[in-house]
């Protein structure tokens, strides 16, 4: 990879992290993507993207930690969840095809970016279910909601499946799961989401790690930039349209899945 190609890296991939911060779900459908594209081999592009998802998610966290738009408790026990999928996904990677992880990655960046556009033409609701053994009532400020645990934790568990496989943050799954099903304002969960993805995403990366064949240090040059997008996404989430972003973010990840599935052709 040539000095240019990996400086153009670099800027596409603090582009998506200022996006992927906006949204709380860590970015790693399109920064794996992005990773392909300038020549990475799929499986180092998803250990990278573990690793930057990682470092995004502080950077957000900061932010909206002191923005009150994060449910702690609520991201602390799912990501218990998160992070046990996100390990056996991350261990397992290496046994799957680059052909195969693409088309797994093209699956879930098409029907993320299709729940992304579908909820963002839903009406806010109310929870449906208030009460009973596994439902859980939460309150952050003057927002009252309802987790159902029995969904919550399978569908936690698998977002962390698919985070540690293909390299993203998860939070595809944990948003639409958190503001549709649950009825949790979208701002609290992209907040907690974006706590929650990088949790996960260490899950992935200690799987990679321990299954071996990750080289770290082509990704540290690209840090810097990560940081100062996912800090300038978060500030910019609190004073823009989280609707019109949604629809302009699933938009972006159906094209990218179309992209990915014209790739699987080529290999």
């Amino acid at each position: 990879m040539t000095a240019a190609s990996y400086i153009a890296m670099a800027i596409c991939l603090s582009i998506v992290a200022a996006l992927a911060s906006m949204l709380g779900i860590g970015g790693g459908s399109l920064n794996t993507p992005v990773q392909v594209f300038f020549g990475y081999p799929i499986h180092g592009s998803a250990a990278n993207s573990l690793l930057f998802i990682a470092v995004l998610s502080t950077g957000a966290t900061l932010i909206y930690g002191r923005s009150g738009k994060i449910d702690w408790k609520l991201a602390m026990v799912l990501v218990t969840f998160n992070f046990a999928g996100g390990f056996l996904g991350g261990y397992f990677a290496g046994n799957i095809s680059g052909r195969e992880l693409t088309a797994i990655l093209a699956a879930v960046v098409f029907l993320s970016g299709l729940s992304m556009m579908v909820s963002s033409f839903l009406k806010p609701r109310r929870s449906l279910a208030k009460n009973g053994v596994f439902i859980w009532k939460r309150r952050l400020g003057s927002e009252e909601y309802y987790i159902n645990l029995l969904a919550a934790f399978p569908l936690s568990f698998a977002a962390g499946a698919a985070s540690g496989l293909v390299g993203i943050g998860g939070g595809m799954v944990t948003v639409p799961m958190l503001a549709i099903l649950f009825a949790v304002p979208v701002d609290i969960a992209i907040g907690t989401s974006a706590l929650m993805v990088g949790i996960t995403a260490v899950g992935g990366l200690i799987g990679h790690i321990v299954a071996g064949g990750w080289v770290v240090l082509p990704a540290i040059g690209l840090l810097p930039g990560i940081i100062i997008g996912s800090i300038a996404g978060a500030k910019l989430m609190l004073h823009i349209s989280k609707n019109m972003l949604k629809r302009i973010f699933g938009i972006s990840l159906i094209f990218i899945a179309i992209i990915l599935v014209k790739e699987i052709f080529k290999q």
